[in-house]
């Protein structure tokens, strides 16, 4: 028990702790290149939400519309994009909306709307400018 106590500090020991210790500094080296070259690829799919809130005024002369009506409109949406490639994806825009009228608060009407389509992206670095179209 004393000679495996004493066998650990011997002056044989630190050679062998440096032979072990630089091919994991190497496997370490390597598992760090790797997974910062997989940061280049985009992901497949992308995922963007966002909140409305609009006012707008009316002055017509409409039946059932007051001379000059204030409507409150609040919704959401979002779009949905698949990547393809580096540069290409595919894009779902979707949202909702509610209209209420501002003197009692009644919800007076709604839409959802629904636009599809191509987007090709420019990936060259931390910002990702694109273009798309949507119908």
């Amino acid at each position: 028990m004393i000679q495996r106590l004493k066998g650990v500090g011997a002056k044989g020991s630190a050679p062998e702790m440096r032979n072990l210790i630089a091919p994991g500094l190497w496997l370490g080296l390597l598992a760090t290149v790797r997974l910062s070259n997989a940061q280049e690829q985009p992901s497949k799919f992308e995922l963007y939400g966002r909140y409305y809130c609009v006012r707008f005024n009316i002055d017509a002369n409409l039946p059932g519309v007051a001379p000059s009506a204030s409507y409150n409109r609040y919704g959401g949406g979002g779009q949905f994009e698949y990547n393809a490639n580096n540069w290409l994806g595919a894009v779902g825009d979707l949202a909702g909306y509610g209209a209420t009228n501002t003197i009692n608060g009644a919800l007076v009407g709604g839409a959802f709307t629904y636009l599809f389509g191509p987007r090709v992206n420019l990936r060259q670095g931390k910002v990702t400018p694109f273009a798309q179209v949507l119908f």
